[in-house]
């Protein structure tokens, strides 16, 4: 089974479906995807992102630390393709990473 395949079959999911036509609402939802392991969430989210009422939404991902999220973008950048896919790291490291010092008050 090649990746695509497998990406086809959780786009073709009906639970998919059901997410989202959830999320094309104009009235805010709260919606939680519980047991997904592994790659599967970036799987879900693509397929989301893929789906023809959310193709033209734009989505936030928020996950539990810097690391979470930079496998996040990595696999949703290779598995949809897109470029337009962005990672906003805290901000408080902001000044170690660029080399500007922060000062303390």
């Amino acid at each position: 089974m090649n990746l695509q395949v497998l990406l086809d079959q959780y786009k073709n999911n009906p639970r998919l479906f059901q997410l989202a036509d959830r999320l094309s609402f104009s009235q805010t939802q709260q919606i939680a995807c519980t047991n997904l392991r592994g790659s599967s969430p970036a799987f879900v989210i693509s397929a989301v992102f893929q789906h023809d009422t959310c193709s033209k939404l734009n989505h936030v991902i928020i996950c539990e630390d810097a690391e979470a999220a930079a496998y996040m973008h990595n696999s949703l950048e290779n598995l949809t393709g897109a470029l337009n896919v962005f990672f906003f790291p805290s901000s408080f490291k902001t000044g170690r990473i660029s080399g500007c010092s922060t000062h303390r008050t």
